[in-house]
């Protein structure tokens, strides 16, 4: 999928998938058919999400959400705490925007993790 140009990753996204549809509108899709985003693209996109809290709309993101409400009200996490754990959680509900929480169950989950 990801493809030099000029010195330059790209990652091509199918317009039948449905990342492409989510990120792109028609009238940002080149030919009707691909959008193009460049690695800078999705990463500047990527720390965006974890700035807004964009990736609570994920399914992981959502579960971290409730995670971060407990620790907080519950558990009594201190800020800084609450910081550093809210960053890494809300990385791994990017990286994985398109799993579920079962999908980190063992076996698989556990690999998946390391």
């Amino acid at each position: 999928m990801g493809q030099a140009v000029s010195g330059q990753l790209r990652l091509d996204l199918s317009a039948d998938e449905p990342a492409a549809r989510a990120v792109f509108s028609p009238s940002q899709r080149r030919n009707g058919r691909r959008a193009c985003l460049t690695l800078g693209e999705a990463a500047r996109i990527m720390r965006e999400a974890v700035k807004d809290k964009s990736y609570r709309s994920t399914p992981v993101g959502l579960e971290v959400a409730h995670f971060i409400r407990w620790f907080r009200n519950e558990f009594g996490a201190t800020v800084e705490t609450l910081r550093d754990y809210a960053a890494i959680l809300a990385k791994l509900a990017i990286d994985h925007a398109d799993l579920e929480l079962v999908d980190f169950e063992p076996p698989v989950g556990t690999t998946r993790l390391r």
